[in-house]
């Protein structure tokens, strides 16, 4: 590169360092005792809307296990609570909480206690709906439950909660929850006598929307 390109060069670069240092002032100008100086910045920007739900242990008594995590929205998060093995005569487990039913048809109700957060923006109600969402071969229809209160009385075997199924129950209190409520609540599984020893599973589904 000759002497001359390099000099333009120098000249080009000085002058692009300049025009940059000149786009970040802003300059007023006025008359002492006369006319103001005056300097108007706007602040703009684009805010977009979220909606975040979160299920956390409720309690020292529940550990709630993620699995998965997603990074993006419209991707199901899952986790899992493990109460172990136990049977339904003494009912003892490693976690959660666990309950003989002292009427109506015997058995165990297992539960964990958990909770709900709900966070969003851009809109002002907010909902959050729980369904049981598995094919009932473990566990019969009717016998996974929800209690909208923690250290529920499960010794009614199912009376205690409200059945999950196929029809969402709306968990937020007063059907609208602002943005950071949360919802205390345990989910239960009624284990009768009669059901056949072996594993046993069911799937709730949270779902929240906000409007």
């Amino acid at each position: 590169m000759s002497l001359k390109n390099i000099t333009l060069f120098a000249a080009a670069v000085a002058a692009l360092a300049a025009g940059t240092a000149s786009a970040q002032i802003v300059t007023a100008t006025g008359t002492p005792n006369t006319t103001p100086a005056l300097a108007e910045i706007t602040f703009q920007g684009t805010l977009t809307s979220a909606l975040q739900l979160t299920i956390t242990s409720g309690s020292p008594e529940t550990t709630l296990n993620a699995t998965n995590t997603p990074s993006g929205p419209g991707v199901t998060a899952t986790g899992t609570v493990d109460f172990g093995t136990f049977s339904t005569v003494n009912p003892t487990v490693s976690n959660g909480v666990a309950v003989r039913t002292t009427s109506g048809t015997p058995g165990a109700v297992v539960a964990a206690r958990l909770l709900a957060t709900l966070t969003y923006n851009g809109a002002s109600n907010g909902s959050v709906q729980v369904t049981r969402t598995d094919a009932a071969t473990t566990v019969p229809a009717g016998n996974v439950l929800y209690a909208d209160t923690v250290s529920v009385d499960w010794t009614s075997g199912t009376a205690a909660g409200t059945a999950l199924g196929a029809t969402g129950v709306e968990i937020c209190p007063s059907g609208n929850c602002a943005s950071g409520t949360s919802i205390p609540h345990e989910i239960g599984i009624f284990l009768p006598d009669s059901q056949a020893a072996g594993a046993f599973s069911a799937v709730v589904t949270y779902t929240a929307t906000a409007n």
